[in-house]
C-alpha cells in the first residue's frame, strides 16, 4: 500500500513489513495539476523494468516533485534523465514508522 502525503511525502507498506515513510525534497509549487498521474505513471513505469517498489516509489515520488515544481508550459520537457538528475540531487532518508532512533541502522540514502 503507498499513500501520498503531499509535502509530507509518503508511506509505503507491504504485507507483513512495517510502515516505510520516505519524505520529499522540498519545492516552490507551481501548479499541483497532474502529480497523482504523473505519480503513479512513473510508478508503473519504474516497476515494469523490475525495479523494487521502494526505489519505485522514490522515483515516483522525484518525478511527481519535479513535474509540481515546473512550470506547466515546460512540463512537455521532462525526461527519465531529469527526474534521476533531480532524484541524484536530493537525496532522501528512508525511515521507518518510529524513526532512526527507535530503528538503528534502518536508514537508507
Amino acid at each position: 500500500m503507498i499513500v501520498t502525503l503531499g509535502a509530507a511525502g509518503l508511506m509505503l507498506q507491504t504485507a507483513g513489513e512495517e510502515a516505510v515513510r520516505i519524505p520529499v525534497r522540498k519545492v516552490e509549487v507551481a501548479s499541483t495539476h497532474g502529480a497523482g498521474d504523473v505519480f503513479v505513471g512513473s510508478l508503473a513505469a519504474e516497476l515494469s523494468t523490475g525495479t523494487g517498489l521502494l526505489q519505485a516509489a522514490k522515483v515516483a515520488q522525484a518525478a511527481a516533485a519535479l513535474w509540481v515544481s515546473t512550470a506547466p508550459e515546460l512540463r512537455d520537457r521532462m525526461t527519465a534523465a531529469a527526474v534521476r538528475d533531480f532524484l541524484r540531487d536530493s537525496p532522501q532518508a528512508v525511515e521507518l514508522r518510529g524513526g532512526a532512533a527507535e530503528n538503528p541502522g534502518l536508514l537508507v540514502g
